[in-house]
Formats: structure tokens, C-alpha cells, sequence
């Protein structure tokens, strides 16, 4: 038997978003891989073109990410979420303190988070490869190759990717 969050994957998966973030939003309410069903509502309403929805939920998981890290500071998933997020996050617009700290884009802040989640967890194939795109973005390519090259190793080792 599959739970709600399992079947928006599927959906997703199928292309079918309206259904997937139906599915999503009930794995929310039933507090079932919480950031995870808002990082992936808010992946499917980008999908789906709808920006200021998409990003709305997106906001969401990173607040979501800042209040559990609170508890659990080293928690890989949180930490990759938070960085997936803003990397997915269309018109980041970033904060006074972070434009200070030279924290300038969300690609940045997405960097910093997947470096957060590869320093507690080096076999997390997923920040690997994403922090490959993340550079890419940045046009920094040979740091991006280097990822890209763990990732890979990594996922061989393991046989999946989850994303």
C-alpha cells in the first residue's frame, strides 16, 4: 500500500501535477514527509507555469527547513531541501542581511546548504549532483564537473538517486 506522498511521486512522475499536489497537500496534512510534500507542491507548480504559487511554496520549505533545524541541526534531508528550494526558487529576491553578507542569489545560499548537507553526509549523492548544477549556473564548470563526477561515483555505489 502506498501513503500520499508516494502517490503524488506517481503522479508526478506521470505528468499528471494537479493530481501529484493533491496528494502532496494531504501528505502535509498528515504531517508525512512534511518539507518533502511542500518542496515537491511547489516543484510541480513550477512545473505547471504557476511562478508566485510555486514560489509561495518553496518560501514554505525553507521557513519549514529554519524552524526543524532548530531541532535538528545535522538533519541531511532538511538541509538538502533548503537547498533545492532555493535553487528552484524563480526571482529570489534576497534579504538586507544576506545582500551584506555577499549571500547575493539563491544559487549562493543553495551552494551553501548542499556543502552543509555533503559536510555531514559525504555519500548524499543528491547534493552532489545538485550543487553540480548550482555551479554550473554559476559557470563555475570545473568545480560543477567535480560534482557531477562524485555524484555519479556515488550513485553507482548505491544504485539510486533519490530527488
Amino acid at each position: 500500500m502506498t501513503n500520499s506522498f508516494q502517490e503524488g511521486m506517481l503522479c508526478k512522475a506521470s505528468g499528471k501535477f494537479e493530481e501529484a499536489i493533491s496528494h502532496f497537500t494531504l501528505a502535509v496534512k498528515q504531517n508525512e514527509n512534511k518539507c518533502a510534500a511542500l518542496l515537491q507542491i511547489g516543484l510541480c507548480h513550477r512545473d505547471l507555469g504557476n511562478t508566485v504559487q510555486a514560489n509561495k511554496y518553496l518560501d514554505q520549505v525553507i521557513k519549514y527547513c529554519r524552524v526543524e533545524a532548530k531541532t535538528n541541526p545535522n538533519d541531511v534531508n532538511l538541509l538538502y531541501a533548503k537547498g533545492y528550494a532555493y535553487m528552484s526558487r524563480t526571482n529570489y529576491k534576497p534579504s538586507l542581511i544576506e545582500i551584506l553578507k555577499k549571500k547575493t542569489n539563491s544559487t549562493v545560499l543553495a551552494i551553501r546548504y548542499f556543502d552543509r548537507a555533503i559536510e555531514l553526509d559525504p555519500t548524499h549523492a543528491a547534493s552532489h549532483l545538485n550543487k553540480g548544477f548550482a555551479m554550473t549556473a554559476l559557470k563555475k564548470h570545473t568545480e560543477a564537473e567535480e560534482c557531477f563526477k562524485r555524484a555519479s561515483e556515488l550513485a553507482h555505489a548505491k544504485s539510486s538517486i533519490k530527488i
